[in-house]
């Protein structure tokens, strides 16, 4: 997994499971977004959950082939040829850390 753009934000802690992977990381002004680059080796259901601190809010966006194809809280995606997935999360108001929460097939 790659930690792709933004200014402002920095990596925190990241583990990873068998099919669990979850990641911390600050979001502070100026920087409004943060682009995850999602490895996909195989082919099946991904789920994405976004957890921001209560006085921010935030988003993820899915994109596959340069374009928005989902956002919000929880994204639901079944994976079929894709190999890497983007993901990134808009600070939309206040700052701090979040964590996704990542489910691969």
């Amino acid at each position: 997994m790659q930690l792709d753009g933004g200014h402002g934000g920095s990596l925190v802690s990241f583990r990873v499971g068998r099919v669990l992977a979850a990641f911390a990381v600050a979001l502070a002004f100026p920087a409004s977004a943060r682009m995850l680059r999602i490895a996909t080796p195989l082919d099946g259901r991904f789920v994405a959950h976004l957890v921001s601190p209560t006085a921010a809010r935030m988003r993820l966006v899915l994109y596959l082939s340069g374009k928005p194809v989902a956002h919000g809280l929880t994204i639901h995606h079944r994976v079929c040829g894709e190999r890497m997935l983007t993901l990134q999360v808009q600070r939309l108001r206040g700052t701090g850390t979040f964590t996704v929460d990542l489910t691969k097939p």
